[in-house]
Formats: structure tokens, sequence, C-alpha cells
């Protein structure tokens, strides 16, 4: 595919593609790293929450332990 100059791609994972019909002079242009630090905050968000999660069900057992 000759006549394609430049390419590009709106998601941020191009690693699996084959470019095998592109020409070594074809631009690739993609968003590689555009979602890095919004990931990694939801990420943490996560974690944080499940933590938060986890110790109300502990305060809820040990409520529960020493009322009976």
């Amino acid at each position: 595919m000759k006549a394609v100059y430049s390419w590009q791609l709106q998601s941020a994972g191009m690693e699996n593609l084959s470019y095998d019909f592109l020409s070594p002079e074809t631009i690739l242009a993609a968003n590689v790293g555009a979602y890095a630090e919004p990931m990694a905050e939801h990420m943490l968000a996560m974690a944080l929450a499940q933590a938060a999660v986890s110790n109300f069900i502990v305060g809820l057992k040990n409520i529960s332990r020493s009322s009976s």
C-alpha cells in the first residue's frame, strides 16, 4: 500500500498490529501513553476503595463478635 503517507491510530495500543502492508516511509501516530496517568489514578482510587470496604467489613465482623 504505497499511497498511505501517514496513519493515525485512535487507540493507545499499536504493538499487536501488523504493518507489513505499509511502506517503510509511512509515518505512524498513536495515543501512546495518553491514558497512563488517568489509569494510574483510577487504579489508586480502586485500591483505596477496596481498602476502605475491607476495613468496614472487618469492623462489622468485630462488632458482631463483641456483641455475641
